[in-house]
């Protein structure tokens, strides 16, 4: 049964990686009048603007009588009432979300426990208001819902806690996504929910959200930072006071200084368009800042424009450059994997032709687009789409990743630096897919926990590069340190021929005797077979060397040690070899560290070790399918 909620992005922090608050520094922002703000107006045109918006409609299909006849039509084509009906517990007692589990984070480090509370009252919240809007009289489980938020004494996670530097942190991203889907729900059932829970409803936004924006003895770092946490905070505080705030100057001078915050935002992209945070932080971050575009775009009839800078359009190109097949893509960086949401597809045509990206977004047997969300309801319009197949190679330099493909057969990967946001260190890592199967892969993003964003990060196999397929030289890793990087090239995309990768890398390590070490990888026409070469170049022989290669797929060295093959139930046999180097292949099982998996993955690491070691040297490894 499919998990429904109010929106994708609004319970994602459970699905995809958060950082913890703290690593940015605090800035004060000030905006001189005549200057233009993101959109293009100076500070005295956003408030003349906003003035004569007042009144307005944030979310106009909220309470369109002809968008829910419509939704209620997909819904029951999509069996969604049946399976929202199902999803309710409302016999049982809403649950308690205890102070000794809050506190567990501060005790062991262990975030889990209380956010897996969390986002199950949430998902309930999520489908008891979607019930109410199909016409199922769920109101009364809602309410009670909405009252236990209200009467809970934190909206911030256990991990986004302040006080710092003894100022107080009063908004994270669960206080900014919880203030805009309460806005949303009394919204949108504002003739049916009881005046006494809209009262409560809009105090608790005002204190927790709104007046909290602009205490001015309070910690945000956020409001200047480059990461997904500025446009999801700015996203839902201003969403919420589009829809509730009263007062046109306090809701100008809000939206004033979101338009001020937002442009670094967008400057942590890279200029092709790239998020270093990767495909799941894309999915949230970016999405909350396209949400929030379209509620100052139809509020201000088109007046306040977020979304016209070419580079947001590059952005919102970013997942078909990263993007495998539909539901997976790219597993580099602190991401996860899963589909486009519907809803961010659909807005993101609003202001950009791209009919691709519905290629994206899961998809049911006659090509409509699958529901997940009430958003999706209110906006899909019916059209049919089909899944996003053959699309062409892609190259995005200043991001410094690449995909190729040929003959079924994906090769992902990426060289930047160790200084990136949500950062690994894996200058150099690749990934080998086919058909549904990452063979040679990136472990993606560990369960978070304390020791995630502090400076006991690179501990975990899942950030340092001991876990992705990168050599270790010398018994060293690769450092955390922008000055850490490599950089790459691509021959061959979308030609009919071979497809080359080549990443210089030897700036990624700290090894005095490394003068050079050049990885170049081919994609054989075809996809017929994938070939690795790494040479090294060093004043003198090194120590020791080892390269590596991650899977989370069965894994055998072969007995002689020459060869090591990974098995798929469903997609056959990836064969690895080596040639003309004498060396052993060795598979371990990470069976202790792959406890951090968000997948449940026991990863294995498969490594080489040559049997001379020389101050050049070439190894070339060969793989191919059977």
């Amino acid at each position: 049964m499919r998990t429904l909620t109010f929106s994708p992005r609004l319970l994602a922090v459970a699905l995809v990686c958060i950082q913890l608050a703290g690593t940015e520094s605090s800035a004060q922002m000030s905006t001189q009048s005549t200057q233009p703000l993101l959109g293009g107006l100076s500070a005295g045109e956003v408030t003349e603007v906003i003035a004569e918006s007042m009144g307005g409609p944030v979310m106009p299909y909220l309470r369109d009588p002809k968008v829910r006849r419509r939704a209620l039509e997909t819904a029951r084509k999509q069996d969604l009432l049946e399976e929202t009906e199902k999803a309710l517990t409302p016999d049982k007692p809403i649950p308690v979300l205890p102070y000794s589990s809050f506190r567990e984070f501060r005790r062991t480090g262990n975030r889990t426990n209380y956010e897996n509370m969390l986002w199950d009252r949430d998902r309930q919240q999520a489908s008891a208001a979607m019930a109410c809007y199909l016409g199922v009289d769920r109101l009364q489980y809602l309410q009670d819902l909405i009252w236990a938020d209200c009467e809970s004494s934190w909206w911030q996670l256990p991990a986004h806690e302040g006080p710092v530097q003894g100022k107080d942190r009063p908004i994270d991203l669960c206080v900014a996504m919880k203030a805009a889907h309460l806005a949303t729900v009394v919204t949108m059932l504002e003739d049916r929910i009881e005046p006494e829970v809209r009262d409560r409803v809009l105090r608790e936004i005002d204190r927790r959200a709104t007046d909290a924006f602009f205490d001015p003895d309070a910690e945000f770092w956020w409001k200047t930072c480059t990461n997904n946490w500025n446009a999801v905070c700015h996203g839902g505080v201003g969403i919420a006071a589009l829809l509730v705030e009263k007062d046109p100057q306090r809701l100008a001078k809000l939206i004033t200084q979101t338009l001020e915050g937002l442009p670094a935002f967008l400057s942590g992209f890279t200029d092709d368009g790239g998020c270093t945070e990767g495909p799941g932080y894309w999915r949230f971050g970016f999405g909350w800042y396209v949400d929030l575009a379209c509620a100052l775009y139809d509020f201000t009839g088109g007046r306040i424009n977020i979304m016209t800078d070419p580079k947001v359009e590059r952005i919102c190109r970013y997942p078909l450059a990263v993007s495998i097949r539909p539901g997976q893509s790219l597993p580099f960086a602190d991401t996860g994997q899963g589909f486009l949401p519907a809803d961010l597809a659909i807005r993101i045509n609003r202001f950009y032709k791209m009919p691709a990206l519905y290629g994206l977004c899961r998809l049911t047997e006659d090509g409509s687009l699958a529901m997940g969300s009430l958003a999706d309801l209110m906006l899909y319009d019916g059209t049919k789409h089909k899944p996003l197949a053959g699309h062409p190679d892609s190259f995005l330099p200043d991001l410094g990743i690449v995909r190729v493909r040929s003959g079924g057969v994906t090769v992902g990967a990426k060289a930047g630096h160790n200084a990136e946001s949500h950062n690994h260190n894996d200058v150099g890592s690749f990934v080998i897919h086919r058909g549904k199967t990452f063979f040679l892969t990136d472990p993606g993003a560990p369960i978070y926990s304390a020791r995630t964003f502090s400076r006991h990060r690179y501990e975990s196999i899942f950030c340092n590069s001991f876990g992705h397929g990168v050599p270790v030289i010398n018994g060293r890793l690769q450092p955390e340190g922008r000055q850490f990087a490599g950089t790459i090239q691509a021959d061959g995309l979308d030609a009919p021929g071979a497809k080359t990768v080549r990443i210089e890398m030897a700036k990624a390590y700290n090894v005095p005797p490394l003068e050079s070490l050049t990885r170049v990888i081919e994609l054989a026409p075809a996809g017929r077979q994938v070939t690795l070469s790494d040479r090294f170049v060093f004043t003198r022989p090194p120590e020791s060397l080892e390269e590596a290669f991650i899977a989370v797929l069965p894994a055998k060295a072969a007995e002689d040690g020459q060869s090591v093959i990974v098995r798929s139930e469903s997609d056959g046999i990836l064969r690895l070899r080596v040639e003309g180097t004498a060396g052993t292949f060795r598979v371990t099982e990470l069976k202790e560290e792959s406890k951090e998996s968000r997948a449940g993955d026991l990863l294995r690491r498969i490594t080489f070790r040559p049997a001379k070691l020389k101050p050049e040297m070439t190894f070339r490894f060969v793989v191919t399918f059977e």
